[in-house]
Protein backbone atom coordinates (compact mmCIF):
# COMPACT_ATOMS: atom_id res chain seq x y z
CA UNK A 1 0.00 0.00 0.00
CA UNK A 2 1.49 2.89 -1.13
CA UNK A 3 1.03 6.43 0.10
CA UNK A 4 2.25 9.88 -1.13
CA UNK A 5 5.44 10.76 0.09
CA UNK A 6 5.47 13.59 2.06
CA UNK A 7 8.34 16.23 2.83
CA UNK A 8 10.18 15.60 6.33
CA UNK A 9 10.39 19.45 7.70
CA UNK A 10 13.85 19.46 10.10
CA UNK A 11 13.33 21.89 12.88
CA UNK A 12 16.54 22.83 14.48
CA UNK A 13 15.07 25.18 17.36
CA UNK A 14 17.33 26.25 19.84
CA UNK A 15 15.23 27.68 22.12
CA UNK A 16 15.04 31.40 21.19
CA UNK A 17 15.88 33.29 23.72
CA UNK A 18 15.54 36.64 21.98
CA UNK A 19 14.72 39.38 23.86
CA UNK A 20 15.17 38.22 27.44
CA UNK A 21 13.47 39.59 30.29
CA UNK A 22 14.45 39.74 34.10
CA UNK A 23 14.29 37.66 36.27
CA UNK A 24 11.01 38.05 37.41
CA UNK A 25 10.58 41.72 36.06
CA UNK A 26 12.30 44.12 36.02
CA UNK A 27 15.88 44.93 33.17
CA UNK A 28 18.41 43.42 35.10
CA UNK A 29 20.37 47.17 35.86
CA UNK A 30 24.01 47.40 35.65
CA UNK A 31 25.90 49.64 37.83
CA UNK A 32 29.32 51.87 36.12
CA UNK A 33 32.81 52.58 38.47
CA UNK A 34 32.88 55.66 40.25
CA UNK A 35 34.41 58.87 38.73
CA UNK A 36 37.09 59.25 41.27
CA UNK A 37 38.47 57.44 44.35
CA UNK A 38 35.71 56.87 46.92
CA UNK A 39 35.41 54.83 50.06
CA UNK A 40 32.22 52.80 50.39
CA UNK A 41 32.71 50.53 53.19
CA UNK A 42 34.59 50.76 55.99
CA UNK A 43 36.20 47.09 57.29
CA UNK A 44 36.27 46.53 60.95
CA UNK A 45 39.05 43.90 61.93
CA UNK A 46 40.11 42.44 65.58
CA UNK A 47 42.82 40.40 65.82
CA UNK A 48 42.02 37.45 68.24
CA UNK A 49 44.37 35.48 70.47
CA UNK A 50 45.57 33.04 67.88
CA UNK A 51 46.58 35.69 65.44
CA UNK A 52 43.81 35.67 63.10
CA UNK A 53 42.28 38.98 61.69
CA UNK A 54 38.50 38.56 62.21
CA UNK A 55 36.15 40.56 60.28
CA UNK A 56 33.49 42.71 63.05
CA UNK A 57 32.06 44.42 60.77
CA UNK A 58 30.98 46.47 57.54
CA UNK A 59 30.32 49.77 57.78
CA UNK A 60 28.85 52.18 55.39
CA UNK A 61 30.47 55.61 54.99
CA UNK A 62 27.06 57.18 54.14
CA UNK A 63 25.48 55.43 56.91
CA UNK A 64 28.08 56.91 59.53
CA UNK A 65 27.37 60.55 57.67
CA UNK A 66 23.91 60.26 57.91
CA UNK A 67 24.56 58.99 61.84
CA UNK A 68 26.25 62.22 62.28
CA UNK A 69 24.31 64.87 63.36
CA UNK A 70 24.28 68.17 61.48
CA UNK A 71 25.05 69.79 64.14
CA UNK A 72 28.17 67.67 65.08
CA UNK A 73 31.20 69.20 67.11
CA UNK A 74 33.37 70.34 64.64
CA UNK A 75 37.64 69.90 64.94
CA UNK A 76 40.06 72.18 64.21
CA UNK A 77 43.76 71.05 63.64
CA UNK A 78 46.62 73.26 63.03
CA UNK A 79 49.42 71.10 61.90
CA UNK A 80 52.67 71.55 59.77
CA UNK A 81 53.66 69.42 56.60
CA UNK A 82 56.70 68.41 55.17
CA UNK A 83 57.01 71.63 52.58
CA UNK A 84 57.05 72.96 55.45
CA UNK A 85 54.00 74.83 55.75
CA UNK A 86 51.28 75.41 58.02
CA UNK A 87 47.91 73.32 56.78
CA UNK A 88 44.44 74.21 58.34
CA UNK A 89 42.04 71.18 58.89
CA UNK A 90 38.16 70.79 60.25
CA UNK A 91 36.09 67.54 60.73
CA UNK A 92 33.09 66.36 62.01
CA UNK A 93 33.69 62.24 62.69
CA UNK A 94 33.75 59.93 65.42
CA UNK A 95 36.82 59.54 68.57
CA UNK A 96 38.76 56.09 68.15
CA UNK A 97 37.37 55.51 71.16
CA UNK A 98 33.54 56.17 69.78
CA UNK A 99 34.21 54.41 66.38
CA UNK A 100 35.28 50.90 68.12
CA UNK A 101 31.75 51.44 69.38
CA UNK A 102 29.98 52.04 66.70
CA UNK A 103 31.59 49.71 64.05
CA UNK A 104 31.00 46.58 66.91
CA UNK A 105 27.49 47.47 66.91
CA UNK A 106 27.16 46.92 63.20
CA UNK A 107 28.20 43.46 63.43
CA UNK A 108 26.06 40.81 62.11
CA UNK A 109 27.20 38.47 64.97
CA UNK A 110 26.12 38.44 68.28
CA UNK A 111 29.31 36.98 70.25
CA UNK A 112 31.37 40.03 68.25
CA UNK A 113 28.50 42.75 69.20
CA UNK A 114 28.98 41.70 73.01
CA UNK A 115 32.86 40.70 72.65
CA UNK A 116 34.80 43.09 74.97
CA UNK A 117 37.16 45.44 73.21
CA UNK A 118 39.23 48.13 74.68
CA UNK A 119 41.22 50.57 73.75
CA UNK A 120 43.88 52.02 75.86
CA UNK A 121 47.88 51.77 76.42
CA UNK A 122 49.43 49.68 74.06
CA UNK A 123 46.49 48.82 72.15
CA UNK A 124 46.79 49.40 68.14
CA UNK A 125 44.46 50.59 65.52
CA UNK A 126 45.83 50.34 62.11
CA UNK A 127 44.57 51.94 59.21
CA UNK A 128 44.60 50.64 55.67
CA UNK A 129 43.92 53.60 52.66
CA UNK A 130 43.17 52.79 49.22
CA UNK A 131 46.69 53.87 47.62
CA UNK A 132 48.34 51.48 50.27
CA UNK A 133 49.24 47.60 49.73
CA UNK A 134 48.51 46.82 53.19
CA UNK A 135 48.30 48.60 56.63
CA UNK A 136 51.65 49.41 56.56
CA UNK A 137 54.05 50.66 59.95
CA UNK A 138 53.24 54.29 59.24
CA UNK A 139 49.25 54.05 59.27
CA UNK A 140 49.68 52.15 63.03
CA UNK A 141 49.25 53.62 65.75
CA UNK A 142 48.83 52.87 69.58
CA UNK A 143 46.79 54.43 71.92
CA UNK A 144 49.24 55.81 74.06
CA UNK A 145 50.12 58.02 70.95
CA UNK A 146 47.06 58.95 69.49
CA UNK A 147 45.00 59.60 72.57
CA UNK A 148 47.60 58.93 75.80
CA UNK A 149 49.52 61.64 74.44
CA UNK A 150 48.26 65.55 75.21
CA UNK A 151 47.90 67.25 71.52
CA UNK A 152 46.26 70.66 70.97
CA UNK A 153 44.90 72.73 68.51
CA UNK A 154 47.04 75.80 67.72
CA UNK A 155 45.17 78.86 66.38
CA UNK A 156 48.11 81.38 66.31
CA UNK A 157 50.24 79.24 64.24
CA UNK A 158 49.16 80.24 60.98
CA UNK A 159 49.67 84.45 62.21
CA UNK A 160 53.24 83.10 63.53
CA UNK A 161 55.00 81.03 61.29
CA UNK A 162 56.97 82.44 58.72
CA UNK A 163 56.36 81.34 54.78
CA UNK A 164 59.20 82.30 53.46
CA UNK A 165 62.14 81.13 56.10
CA UNK A 166 59.52 77.94 56.85
CA UNK A 167 60.46 78.71 60.50
CA UNK A 168 58.16 80.36 63.81
CA UNK A 169 58.73 84.29 64.04
CA UNK A 170 57.12 87.27 65.70
CA UNK A 171 55.77 89.80 62.70
CA UNK A 172 55.53 92.24 65.32
CA UNK A 173 59.56 91.75 66.10
CA UNK A 174 58.76 91.77 69.75
CA UNK A 175 59.26 88.26 71.23
CA UNK A 176 62.00 85.70 70.50
CA UNK A 177 61.34 82.74 68.42
CA UNK A 178 61.39 80.33 71.75
CA UNK A 179 58.87 82.93 73.37
CA UNK A 180 56.84 82.74 70.01
CA UNK A 181 56.46 78.84 70.10
CA UNK A 182 55.97 79.51 74.42
CA UNK A 183 52.83 81.74 73.29
CA UNK A 184 51.46 79.34 70.24
CA UNK A 185 51.56 76.53 72.92
CA UNK A 186 50.33 78.68 75.83
CA UNK A 187 46.69 79.52 73.70
CA UNK A 188 46.75 75.98 72.49
CA UNK A 189 43.31 74.25 72.89
CA UNK A 190 43.30 70.50 73.87
CA UNK A 191 41.81 68.40 71.06
CA UNK A 192 41.87 64.81 70.22
CA UNK A 193 42.67 62.28 67.23
CA UNK A 194 39.41 61.75 64.96
CA UNK A 195 38.17 60.02 62.35
CA UNK A 196 36.56 62.08 60.33
CA UNK A 197 33.76 61.29 58.75
CA UNK A 198 32.82 64.54 57.03
CA UNK A 199 36.30 66.82 56.40
CA UNK A 200 38.20 69.75 54.44
CA UNK A 201 42.26 70.10 55.08
CA UNK A 202 43.98 72.95 53.16
CA UNK A 203 47.05 73.73 52.91
CA UNK A 204 48.61 77.30 53.70
CA UNK A 205 51.91 78.84 51.38
CA UNK A 206 53.17 81.98 50.82
CA UNK A 207 50.64 84.30 48.99
CA UNK A 208 49.00 87.83 48.68
CA UNK A 209 46.08 88.11 50.75
CA UNK A 210 45.72 83.94 51.48
CA UNK A 211 42.35 83.23 50.57
CA UNK A 212 41.32 86.86 51.53
CA UNK A 213 40.91 85.87 55.20
CA UNK A 214 43.46 86.72 58.05
CA UNK A 215 45.79 83.95 58.40
CA UNK A 216 45.56 83.64 62.14
CA UNK A 217 41.76 83.46 61.74
CA UNK A 218 41.18 79.98 60.60
CA UNK A 219 39.03 78.47 62.94
CA UNK A 220 35.79 76.85 61.23
CA UNK A 221 36.44 78.63 58.05
CA UNK A 222 35.61 76.04 55.88
CA UNK A 223 32.19 75.02 57.60
CA UNK A 224 30.64 78.34 58.73
CA UNK A 225 32.23 80.98 56.59
CA UNK A 226 31.10 82.14 52.82
CA UNK A 227 33.53 83.76 50.88
CA UNK A 228 34.22 83.38 47.19
CA UNK A 229 36.88 80.46 47.94
CA UNK A 230 35.27 78.86 51.02
CA UNK A 231 31.75 78.81 50.69
CA UNK A 232 29.53 77.14 53.49
CA UNK A 233 29.03 73.62 53.49
CA UNK A 234 32.51 72.79 52.11
CA UNK A 235 32.91 69.86 54.40
CA UNK A 236 32.71 66.45 52.45
CA UNK A 237 32.89 62.95 52.81
CA UNK A 238 34.92 62.54 49.91
CA UNK A 239 38.26 61.42 51.04
CA UNK A 240 36.66 60.22 54.26
CA UNK A 241 37.52 58.04 56.63
CA UNK A 242 40.16 60.35 57.16
CA UNK A 243 42.53 60.24 60.84
CA UNK A 244 43.08 63.40 61.69
CA UNK A 245 46.19 63.51 64.76
CA UNK A 246 46.66 67.19 66.23
CA UNK A 247 50.27 68.21 67.35
CA UNK A 248 52.16 67.41 70.51
CA UNK A 249 54.27 69.89 72.37
CA UNK A 250 57.06 68.12 71.04
CA UNK A 251 55.85 68.15 67.70
CA UNK A 252 55.38 71.64 67.55
CA UNK A 253 58.70 72.41 69.24
CA UNK A 254 60.55 70.77 66.76
CA UNK A 255 58.77 71.76 63.89
CA UNK A 256 57.64 67.70 62.88
CA UNK A 257 55.98 67.58 60.37
CA UNK A 258 52.60 65.68 60.84
CA UNK A 259 50.33 65.98 57.60
CA UNK A 260 51.26 62.81 56.17
CA UNK A 261 49.62 61.32 59.58
CA UNK A 262 46.48 62.38 58.66
CA UNK A 263 45.83 59.41 56.32
CA UNK A 264 42.76 59.75 53.74
CA UNK A 265 40.30 57.13 51.98
CA UNK A 266 40.36 54.64 54.89
CA UNK A 267 38.83 51.47 53.46
CA UNK A 268 39.95 48.82 56.85
CA UNK A 269 40.64 49.21 60.47
CA UNK A 270 42.01 46.63 62.48
CA UNK A 271 42.51 46.49 66.07
CA UNK A 272 44.97 44.82 67.96
CA UNK A 273 44.92 45.25 71.57
CA UNK A 274 47.87 43.88 74.17
CA UNK A 275 45.13 41.30 75.30
CA UNK A 276 43.57 39.82 72.27
CA UNK A 277 40.29 38.25 72.55
CA UNK A 278 39.58 34.52 72.96
CA UNK A 279 37.34 34.56 70.06
CA UNK A 280 37.19 31.84 67.40
CA UNK A 281 36.51 32.62 63.33
CA UNK A 282 33.49 31.18 61.91
CA UNK A 283 35.62 30.39 59.03
CA UNK A 284 37.85 31.37 56.25
CA UNK A 285 36.51 33.46 53.40
CA UNK A 286 38.38 32.40 49.61
CA UNK A 287 39.04 34.82 47.09
CA UNK A 288 36.72 36.23 44.60
CA UNK A 289 36.64 35.21 41.12
CA UNK A 290 35.58 37.14 38.28
CA UNK A 291 34.60 37.48 34.60
CA UNK A 292 33.72 39.89 31.72
CA UNK A 293 30.49 39.78 29.44
CA UNK A 294 29.88 42.24 27.05
CA UNK A 295 27.86 44.08 24.39
CA UNK A 296 29.07 46.41 21.84
CA UNK A 297 29.72 49.08 23.66
CA UNK A 298 30.72 47.71 26.94
CA UNK A 299 32.26 45.01 29.37
CA UNK A 300 30.09 43.94 32.21
CA UNK A 301 32.49 43.16 35.15
CA UNK A 302 30.78 39.87 37.48
CA UNK A 303 32.17 38.63 40.31
CA UNK A 304 31.83 35.25 42.14
CA UNK A 305 32.78 33.35 45.26
CA UNK A 306 33.01 30.07 46.48
CA UNK A 307 30.95 31.54 49.51
CA UNK A 308 27.76 32.36 48.52
CA UNK A 309 26.92 34.28 51.70
CA UNK A 310 29.93 36.25 51.21
CA UNK A 311 30.16 40.19 50.53
CA UNK A 312 32.64 41.06 47.81
CA UNK A 313 34.53 44.36 47.22
CA UNK A 314 35.83 46.03 44.24
CA UNK A 315 37.81 48.74 43.17
CA UNK A 316 35.36 51.01 42.21
CA UNK A 317 37.96 53.57 40.58
CA UNK A 318 39.17 51.74 37.56
CA UNK A 319 41.40 54.35 36.48
CA UNK A 320 43.73 53.44 39.25
CA UNK A 321 43.49 49.59 39.15
CA UNK A 322 46.02 49.82 42.14
CA UNK A 323 43.43 51.15 44.34
CA UNK A 324 42.18 48.78 46.93
CA UNK A 325 38.32 47.31 46.96
CA UNK A 326 36.31 49.28 48.79
CA UNK A 327 32.87 49.52 47.05
CA UNK A 328 30.26 46.66 48.02
CA UNK A 329 29.44 44.67 44.71
CA UNK A 330 26.03 44.10 44.03
CA UNK A 331 25.13 43.84 40.28
CA UNK A 332 27.57 43.92 37.30
CA UNK A 333 29.53 46.66 36.35
CA UNK A 334 29.67 48.75 33.18
CA UNK A 335 33.04 49.88 31.79
CA UNK A 336 33.62 51.05 28.64
CA UNK A 337 35.29 49.04 25.51
CA UNK A 338 37.26 52.07 24.63
CA UNK A 339 39.09 52.12 28.40
CA UNK A 340 39.58 47.80 28.38
CA UNK A 341 41.34 48.01 24.48
CA UNK A 342 43.53 44.84 25.11
CA UNK A 343 40.06 43.23 26.58
CA UNK A 344 41.37 42.39 29.75
CA UNK A 345 40.50 43.98 32.49
CA UNK A 346 42.82 44.41 35.95
CA UNK A 347 40.59 44.83 39.33
CA UNK A 348 41.11 44.54 42.77
CA UNK A 349 38.53 42.45 44.59
CA UNK A 350 38.43 41.36 48.31
CA UNK A 351 35.18 38.77 49.56
CA UNK A 352 34.87 38.74 53.38
CA UNK A 353 31.76 37.68 55.97
CA UNK A 354 31.63 38.55 59.57
CA UNK A 355 33.25 36.96 62.10
CA UNK A 356 35.30 35.28 59.57
CA UNK A 357 39.09 35.59 58.22
CA UNK A 358 39.77 36.33 54.71
CA UNK A 359 41.67 35.13 51.49
CA UNK A 360 42.51 39.45 51.57
CA UNK A 361 43.21 41.31 48.45
CA UNK A 362 43.10 39.52 45.15
CA UNK A 363 44.33 41.26 41.98
CA UNK A 364 42.65 39.61 38.88
CA UNK A 365 42.37 39.45 35.36
CA UNK A 366 39.46 38.94 33.63
CA UNK A 367 38.45 38.36 30.61
CA UNK A 368 35.33 37.36 28.39
CA UNK A 369 36.83 33.83 28.05
CA UNK A 370 37.08 33.37 32.02
CA UNK A 371 32.40 33.30 31.65
CA UNK A 372 30.63 30.41 33.21
CA UNK A 373 29.57 28.04 30.38
CA UNK A 374 26.45 27.43 31.53
CA UNK A 375 24.06 26.48 28.06
CA UNK A 376 20.71 26.36 27.33
CA UNK A 377 20.19 24.59 24.30
CA UNK A 378 17.94 22.33 21.76
CA UNK A 379 18.91 19.40 20.16
CA UNK A 380 17.65 18.98 16.07
CA UNK A 381 14.33 17.80 16.12
CA UNK A 382 12.19 16.39 13.19
CA UNK A 383 8.65 17.17 12.21
CA UNK A 384 6.73 17.00 9.45
CA UNK A 385 4.11 19.27 7.55
CA UNK A 386 0.78 19.39 9.12
CA UNK A 387 1.92 17.41 12.25
CA UNK A 388 3.04 18.34 15.73
CA UNK A 389 6.57 18.61 17.35
CA UNK A 390 8.06 19.11 20.74
CA UNK A 391 11.17 20.55 20.97
CA UNK A 392 13.02 19.69 24.66
CA UNK A 393 14.97 22.95 25.88
CA UNK A 394 18.11 21.33 27.74
CA UNK A 395 20.42 22.93 30.19
CA UNK A 396 24.10 21.83 30.81
CA UNK A 397 26.92 22.84 32.90
CA UNK A 398 23.91 24.49 35.28
CA UNK A 399 25.42 25.99 38.88
CA UNK A 400 22.51 26.11 40.75
CA UNK A 401 19.52 28.20 39.61
CA UNK A 402 16.43 29.06 41.30
CA UNK A 403 14.63 31.37 39.09
CA UNK A 404 14.62 32.08 34.60
CA UNK A 405 12.64 34.29 32.86
CA UNK A 406 13.07 34.60 28.94
CA UNK A 407 10.87 34.64 25.62
CA UNK A 408 11.03 32.84 22.91
CA UNK A 409 11.11 33.52 18.88
CA UNK A 410 10.88 30.96 16.19
CA UNK A 411 9.67 30.72 12.17
CA UNK A 412 6.02 31.98 12.44
CA UNK A 413 5.52 31.19 8.72
CA UNK A 414 6.14 27.49 9.43
CA UNK A 415 5.63 26.93 12.74
CA UNK A 416 2.99 28.02 15.62
CA UNK A 417 3.66 27.33 18.95
CA UNK A 418 0.97 26.02 20.90
CA UNK A 419 2.55 24.60 24.55
CA UNK A 420 4.78 25.60 27.43
CA UNK A 421 5.48 22.44 29.98
CA UNK A 422 8.42 21.47 32.35
CA UNK A 423 10.66 19.69 31.38
CA UNK A 424 11.71 15.98 33.25
CA UNK A 425 14.11 18.24 35.81
CA UNK A 426 11.30 20.98 36.41
CA UNK A 427 8.98 17.99 36.99
CA UNK A 428 10.80 16.43 39.54
CA UNK A 429 11.10 19.78 41.15
CA UNK A 430 8.26 19.95 43.14
CA UNK A 431 8.97 23.94 44.62
CA UNK A 432 8.74 26.95 42.63
CA UNK A 433 5.94 29.23 40.28
CA UNK A 434 5.91 28.27 36.82
CA UNK A 435 3.86 29.87 34.11
CA UNK A 436 3.98 29.28 30.78
CA UNK A 437 2.24 32.15 28.45
CA UNK A 438 1.75 30.65 25.20
CA UNK A 439 0.19 33.85 23.84
CA UNK A 440 3.54 36.43 24.66
CA UNK A 441 5.86 33.47 24.18
CA UNK A 442 6.93 34.01 27.45
CA UNK A 443 8.00 31.63 30.45
CA UNK A 444 8.72 32.13 33.73
CA UNK A 445 10.21 30.31 36.74
CA UNK A 446 11.22 31.02 40.41
CA UNK A 447 12.08 29.30 43.81
CA UNK A 448 12.96 29.55 46.75
CA UNK A 449 15.50 27.03 46.72
CA UNK A 450 18.67 26.09 43.82
CA UNK A 451 17.74 23.52 41.72
CA UNK A 452 21.31 21.62 41.13
CA UNK A 453 21.13 18.75 38.34
CA UNK A 454 24.07 19.59 36.67
CA UNK A 455 22.00 18.97 33.34
CA UNK A 456 18.89 18.11 32.03
CA UNK A 457 15.87 19.22 30.21
CA UNK A 458 13.90 21.93 31.76
CA UNK A 459 11.07 23.22 29.25
CA UNK A 460 9.12 21.06 26.20
CA UNK A 461 7.62 23.88 23.77
CA UNK A 462 5.04 22.07 21.56
CA UNK A 463 4.45 23.14 17.87
CA UNK A 464 2.42 22.68 15.18
CA UNK A 465 4.09 22.51 12.02
CA UNK A 466 1.58 24.01 9.15
CA UNK A 467 0.23 22.15 6.69
CA UNK A 468 1.77 24.20 3.89
CA UNK A 469 5.73 24.74 5.45
CA UNK A 470 7.13 24.25 2.13
CA UNK A 471 10.80 24.52 3.38
CA UNK A 472 13.35 21.92 3.37
CA UNK A 473 15.20 23.51 6.17
CA UNK A 474 15.06 26.08 9.02
CA UNK A 475 16.49 26.70 11.96
CA UNK A 476 15.72 29.37 15.19
CA UNK A 477 18.88 30.10 16.81
CA UNK A 478 19.18 30.18 20.24
CA UNK A 479 20.65 34.27 21.68
CA UNK A 480 20.69 36.50 23.96
CA UNK A 481 19.14 40.04 22.03
CA UNK A 482 21.56 42.47 23.87
CA UNK A 483 24.52 39.47 24.57
CA UNK A 484 25.55 40.28 28.03
CA UNK A 485 21.81 40.39 30.21
CA UNK A 486 21.34 37.77 32.99
CA UNK A 487 18.35 35.85 33.10
CA UNK A 488 18.98 33.65 35.33
CA UNK A 489 19.28 33.63 39.05
CA UNK A 490 20.07 31.57 42.07
CA UNK A 491 18.80 31.40 45.66
CA UNK A 492 21.15 34.03 46.90
CA UNK A 493 20.28 37.13 43.89
CA UNK A 494 23.52 36.10 42.15
CA UNK A 495 22.74 36.57 38.49
CA UNK A 496 23.80 33.30 36.17
CA UNK A 497 25.90 34.40 32.87
CA UNK A 498 23.65 31.67 30.43
CA UNK A 499 25.57 30.63 27.02
CA UNK A 500 22.55 30.65 24.66
CA UNK A 501 24.88 29.30 21.71
CA UNK A 502 24.30 28.16 18.64
CA UNK A 503 24.60 23.97 18.70
CA UNK A 504 25.13 23.42 15.39
CA UNK A 505 23.92 23.35 11.51
CA UNK A 506 20.20 23.11 9.97
CA UNK A 507 19.29 19.06 8.52
CA UNK A 508 18.28 18.95 5.42
CA UNK A 509 14.70 17.28 4.78
CA UNK A 510 14.76 13.70 3.68
CA UNK A 511 11.14 12.26 2.17
CA UNK A 512 9.36 9.11 4.45
CA UNK A 513 6.31 7.63 3.69
CA UNK A 514 4.39 7.70 6.79
CA UNK A 515 4.20 4.17 8.52
CA UNK A 516 7.12 2.30 6.45
CA UNK A 517 9.64 2.00 9.41
CA UNK A 518 11.51 -0.29 6.99
CA UNK A 519 12.11 1.88 3.77
CA UNK A 520 10.64 -0.43 1.73
CA UNK A 521 7.94 1.42 0.40
CA UNK A 522 5.22 -0.94 1.90
CA UNK A 523 3.18 0.06 4.96
CA UNK A 524 2.45 -3.78 6.78
CA UNK A 525 3.52 -6.18 9.86
CA UNK A 526 7.24 -6.05 9.14
CA UNK A 527 6.71 -2.20 9.61
CA UNK A 528 5.00 -2.93 12.94
CA UNK A 529 7.44 -5.77 14.06
CA UNK A 530 10.42 -3.21 13.33
CA UNK A 531 8.61 -0.12 15.04
CA UNK A 532 7.99 -2.62 18.03
CA UNK A 533 11.84 -3.77 18.54
CA UNK A 534 13.04 0.14 18.50
CA UNK A 535 10.26 1.02 21.76
CA UNK A 536 11.60 -1.91 23.00
CA UNK A 537 15.28 -0.64 22.31
CA UNK A 538 16.39 -3.68 20.45
CA UNK A 539 17.14 -1.91 17.05
CA UNK A 540 17.81 1.94 15.86
CA UNK A 541 16.12 3.99 13.47
CA UNK A 542 17.47 6.48 10.88
CA UNK A 543 16.15 10.08 11.06
CA UNK A 544 14.16 9.46 8.49
CA UNK A 545 12.54 6.51 9.76
CA UNK A 546 11.91 7.74 13.08
CA UNK A 547 9.53 10.41 11.40
CA UNK A 548 8.13 7.98 9.47
CA UNK A 549 7.37 5.62 12.82
CA UNK A 550 5.82 8.71 15.01
CA UNK A 551 2.34 8.08 12.95
CA UNK A 552 0.32 9.91 15.69
CA UNK A 553 2.63 13.30 15.30
CA UNK A 554 3.05 13.61 18.99
CA UNK A 555 6.91 14.04 18.15
CA UNK A 556 8.26 10.90 20.12
CA UNK A 557 8.31 7.37 18.90
CA UNK A 558 6.47 5.19 21.60
CA UNK A 559 4.35 2.28 21.90
CA UNK A 560 1.23 4.83 21.06
CA UNK A 561 2.44 4.60 17.71
CA UNK A 562 2.53 0.38 17.57
CA UNK A 563 -1.13 0.68 18.23
CA UNK A 564 -2.17 3.07 15.89
CA UNK A 565 0.06 1.81 13.23
CA UNK A 566 -1.23 -2.05 14.05
CA UNK A 567 -4.58 -0.26 13.63
CA UNK A 568 -3.97 0.96 10.62
CA UNK A 569 -2.20 -2.26 8.88
CA UNK A 570 -5.44 -3.83 10.30
CA UNK A 571 -7.56 -1.43 8.38
CA UNK A 572 -9.22 -0.06 11.53
CA UNK A 573 -8.08 3.40 10.59
CA UNK A 574 -7.10 5.52 7.97
CA UNK A 575 -4.94 8.70 7.77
Amino acid sequence: MKKTHRRKIALLLMCAVLAATTFLNAAQAKTSFLPEQQVGTVLFYVVNSAGEEILVSQTDVAQMNANLPTNAEVHNYSILDSMVTTVHQESQGFSLADFIDYAQGKSTVSALRNLPLTWNGTDTLAMWTLDMTTYGDLNTFTHDYLDGTPRYNFPLLYKYWNYGTQDYYDPDGVMTRDEVIDYILENGEPASALLGVRNFSQRYILTTDKFNIQDYDMENTWVSRDTDLSPTGWLDNERALRIFIPMSEAELRNKTATANNSRHHTFAVKLDMAQRPVIASLGSVPAPTGYLTEDNDNYYVHFNCADSGAAIYYNGYYSITTDMPSVRYTEPIRVPKSAVPTGKFTINAHAVRDGCTDAGTVQLTLKTSDAPRTQVYTTPTHGAAGGSVMIPVMIQGNPGFAGFSFEFSYDTDNLTLTGIAKGDILRDFDEGMFTGNVAGNRVVFSSAADLTQESGEILRLTFTVKPDATEHMFSVLLSLADGYNENFANAAGQNIYVDFSDTGPSVLTPEYIRGDVNGDEEVDMADVAMLSRYVAKLTELTDAQQLAADVDDSGEVDMADVAMLSRYVAKLVTW
